[in-house]
């Protein structure tokens, strides 16, 4: 998991953004309007009448779904098309955007209405592949995972459940991409499976990274067997390396597949690259040689 500088996301939204928000949110109070004021005639009780303004704001904010997907259009630049929880590019599904707080409601919580006052947030979106952001089974080792409404949080405070309540004093139990200090809880093992960092099972750090590695299916299969053959590809080209360093240096050949390999590598690396921050952390495990070290000084 890259950590996403949300200034860098808020730089590829439409010029006319906020418009396009505003004119939403006339909409589904519009409709809320409509509703509100035909169950009042109709002699509705105050109960029904707030069932009734929750499931029209519900079927309102969902017909402008066009908005948030017109903004995963230009958000998915900032990882190169990558989705932010898992860096996985084109072998998995679409990467539709995720609402980071539920907006319709919180499996945890059974009586939150969802977070939607934020469902056209800009700074609630998250890209996401499919299966980080809906519930999926893998029948090959046993694992489901899933964000879909799940917004689980550590006690107390609990959760915010109105559009006047402060929703930054909660906190998350999932990880989260565009803080900087969530990024380093999940580590990557060289058989492509994603782990905690930190192995205190009682600390809260363990805690979110292992959550998180459930919930957005980090160790599906799939992704799994990439993120090894990135290890292997690696662990490789190191060797190949190791072993021309010991031929002769004055022999352009030699020092052609040199570079070559040096190459294979640096593109693994890359922000650009799937699964890169795991690249990176495997190349990270040869860095007491030299030419690793120097690899891993460029800004990559």
């Amino acid at each position: 998991m890259r950590f996403i500088d949300k200034n860098d996301v808020e730089l590829l939204l439409p010029p006319d953004w906020a418009e396009q928000v505003q004119n939403a949110w006339i909409y589904v109070d519009g409709k809320i309007d409509e509703a509100k004021t035909e169950a009042e005639l109709e002699g509705k009780t105050a109960d029904e009448i707030e069932e009734i303004i929750v499931e029209v704001r519900k079927k309102a904010i969902k017909a402008k779904a066009s908005l948030w997907s017109r903004a995963g259009e230009c958000i998915k630049e900032v990882m190169h098309s990558k989705c932010w929880y898992c860096e996985t590019s084109q072998i998995r599904s679409d990467m539709p955007v995720d609402h980071f707080r539920p907006k319709n409601r919180v499996a945890e919580c059974q009586d939150h209405p969802g977070y939607w006052w934020l469902a056209f947030d800009w700074e609630n979106y998250r890209y996401s592949c499919t299966y980080c952001n809906e519930r999926r089974i893998d029948v090959v080792n046993g694992t489901d995972g899933g964000k879909w409404d799940h917004f689980p949080i550590f006690q107390p405070p609990p959760w915010v459940t109105t559009e006047t309540g402060d929703w930054h004093l909660e906190r998350p139990k999932l990880l989260d991409p565009m803080n900087l200090d969530d990024t380093k809880l999940v580590t990557f093992h060289e058989n492509g499976f994603s782990r905690e960092t930190y192995q205190d099972d009682g600390d809260e750090n363990f805690i979110r990274a292992k959550e998180s590695i459930g919930l957005y299916h980090l160790n599906h299969i799939r992704t799994v067997r990439a993120r090894k053959t990135i290890a292997i590809s690696i662990k490789n080209n190191f060797n190949r390396i190791q072993q021309l360093l010991t031929l002769d240096q004055t022999n352009p050949i030699i020092i052609d597949e040199i570079r070559q390999k040096k190459a294979e590598i640096i593109r693994s690396v890359r922000q650009n690259a799937p699964f890169s921050t795991a690249a990176k952390i495997y190349l990270q495990g040869y860095r007491s040689t030299g030419w690793v070290e120097e690899l891993l000084a460029r800004d990559l």
